[in-house]
């Protein structure tokens, strides 16, 4: 799995602020199947307030102030936010807040510790992320994403 200088060091600054986060998407598809590249990173990230601070502080060298001059606590703890890392312009990685149907707690709670770079990242368990898969092939995504999903889908039940 590659990642750029801009995705290492943001999982960085997210281990080293005990940041509670998930690698998902495509990165994590990757770690149990090796059927297709990405480039982009999803990150799942716990939605309370003090994962919310924990992130403002992690965060803080690229964004001192959250979009619309809001608090992070304001906008992390919030169902399906979607944040682009470290900006729209410079668009490295995805940060979600949620999932419908997917309980963060539960998925950290199984989410498996993946060596890259000498940092210890957490991934979703595989069932989860199969889930997770099943639960973004019901959203608004376009028919290019959906078979995607559905590929993703088909090689992970491979795996279990």
């Amino acid at each position: 799995m590659q990642l750029n200088s801009q995705q290492l060091r943001l999982l960085k600054l997210l281990i080293d602020h005990d940041v509670k986060f998930l690698v998902i998407g495509g990165h994590a598809v990757l770690e149990y199947s090796k059927h297709r590249q990405t480039n982009d990173l999803d990150i799942l990230l716990s939605r309370s307030s003090n994962n919310a601070r924990r992130f403002a502080r992690a965060i803080s060298a690229f964004a001192k102030h959250p979009p619309n001059g809001k608090r992070w606590e304001d906008i992390l703890t919030h169902k399906g936010i979607r944040l682009a890392y470290p900006s729209e312009e410079s668009h490295e990685a995805d940060l979600l807040t949620s999932i419908d149907g997917i309980d963060f707690g539960e998925c950290y709670r199984n989410a498996k510790k993946v060596e890259l770079e000498n940092l210890v990242v957490p991934y979703p368990g595989l069932r989860d992320l199969i889930q997770m898969k099943l639960k973004s092939l019901e959203s608004g995504n376009d028919e290019h994403a959906k078979e995607k999903d559905k590929k993703d889908i088909e090689e992970l039940k491979k795996c279990l």
